[in-house]
């Protein structure tokens, strides 16, 4: 049975194959990330696609939308995190420094700084700029 005030709904995404999934702190949108480098924001009440982001060589391994859920980080095979406006689709900052894959990626609260961690082993701290 279906969670009490959801509904569920499928998306068919033929040439995505999920690696991660994120869910923006409002419950309005859903970013999943794929073995192509591909990131595609939906949005989560209806599964309609919003934006296609592209940027990461290789796959694109998380997620995480900012607390205002105005940015969203990714990290990826390609050793990089980058910062994306949800709004625009426009890449804001590509994050380098991991010697292998980021793995993973989070916002902290105040949505100014990004904590990413690779398969180096490394977790990185990163402010970003307002």
């Amino acid at each position: 049975p279906a969670a009490r005030g959801f509904k569920p709904w499928a998306v068919m995404l033929l040439d995505l194959a999920p690696t991660s999934l994120a869910l923006s702190d409002d419950g309005g949108r859903v970013a999943l990330t794929g073995t192509e480098g591909e990131v595609r924001v939906l949005d989560a009440t209806t599964g309609r696609s919003g934006l296609h982001l592209r940027g990461h060589r290789g796959a694109a391994r998380a997620a995480d939308f900012s607390p205002a859920g105005d940015r969203l980080v990714t990290g990826g095979d390609d050793r990089t995190a980058r910062v994306w406006d949800v709004h625009t689709g426009r890449e804001l900052a590509a994050l380098g420094g991991h010697a292998g894959a980021v793995l993973a990626v989070a916002f902290a609260p105040g949505g100014r700084t990004v904590v990413t961690g690779g398969e180096d082993g490394a977790a990185r701290v990163w402010a970003l700029d307002p």
